[in-house]
């Protein structure tokens, strides 16, 4: 059961980088 939270945790983590990348690529583009 910790796995899964953990894995749920990181799953999480990721994508919030992942829009804030999104974010900083469509700042680039303008």
């Amino acid at each position: 059961v910790h796995v899964v939270a953990a894995l749920m945790a990181i799953g999480r983590e990721l994508s919030e980088l992942r829009d804030e990348v999104r974010k900083q690529g469509e700042r680039d583009d303008s």
